[in-house]
């Protein structure tokens, strides 16, 4: 929204002079004054949190606080008793996973996490369904489509009878084991590893014969999001099979308002950043 305001207040300045006649350039300094009312309202930021705080690098307008706990009007209180003046609120409420198609028995119940409670292998639902009920891709990523492709694969050879399932009673201790290690892990880097070694049990079971391990990759990626959370999404990676570096957006993600398909695709070399693509993961 700030440099929406920014961008638009530059475009009156600019436009609001010069051979217009004087009714347009009324309207332009009208229209400038509220960029310039705007922007001084949108100064400053909060980010509340539940159970603890990200911790990233934020600029200096953003701040992070206690959970939200009441509001009055325009002024909002937070846990740790601080309260402040605010103009929008925006509820960034994550994801829950629900299935209300589903009797209750069928169900799934968990929270987003790496791995959910009652699933063999991360897919076999062990609470209901006679083994036969397959939940792919309900567990919150590192891997994304790699993993839902994996999973994918497991489900598939389950059924066609290439993977054989042991009893249920090892299926749900091989489950509890993965839960026991996913709660064991402390940080963003332990996550990473227990999806990899999830990830690497899955090619396993599917005798898949390429090395899906992206461990480095995800490390350099955390790394940029704990240095600036801004810009992190503008490095670029190379692929582990072939070495080609993905090209960088043409935009800074902050500011790049049009993700269609066609701007995204169509990166001619004249929109490419100064600086372009290094190595390593950085730019």
């Amino acid at each position: 929204m700030k440099t929406y305001v920014k961008a638009m207040k530059a475009f009156y300045c600019t436009n609001g002079g010069g051979d217009k006649c004087d009714d347009e350039h009324d309207n332009h300094n009208k229209q400038k004054e509220k960029c310039d009312k705007l922007q001084n309202e949108f100064e400053s930021y909060f980010c509340t949190w539940r159970t603890k705080p990200m911790g990233y690098n934020w600029p200096a307008e953003i701040e992070e606080r206690p959970l939200l706990t009441t509001i009055d009007g325009n002024t909002i209180s937070f846990k740790d008793g601080s309260s402040s003046h605010v103009d929008a609120i925006l509820l960034c409420t994550g994801y829950l996973h629900a299935y209300p198609y589903l009797p209750d028995d069928l169900r799934l119940k968990s929270r987003n996490r790496l791995f959910p409670p009652n699933l063999y292998k991360g897919s076999l639902f062990l609470g209901g369904g006679n083994a036969k009920l397959f939940y792919v891709g309900a567990q919150d990523q590192y891997y994304t489509y790699t993993m839902f492709d994996q999973s994918a694969l497991w489900t598939r050879n389950v059924i066609m009878g290439d993977i054989q399932l042991p009893n249920h009673e090892a299926m749900v201790a091989d489950a509890k084991k993965w839960l026991q290690k996913e709660e064991a892990n402390k940080d963003c880097y332990d996550e990473i590893r227990f999806q990899g070694a999830f990830m690497k049990d899955l090619c396993q079971e599917n005798k898949y014969p390429h090395n899906l391990d992206v461990t480095e990759i995800f490390d350099i990626w955390e790394g940029h999001k704990h240095t600036d959370i801004l810009t992190y999404r503008d490095k670029s990676f190379a692929s582990i099979f072939t070495g080609t570096q993905s090209p960088i957006h043409h935009s800074n993600f902050m500011v790049a308002l049009d993700d269609s398909l066609e701007t995204f695709m169509n990166q001619t070399p004249d929109k490419i950043r100064e600086g372009k693509i290094a190595t390593n993961g950085t730019c």
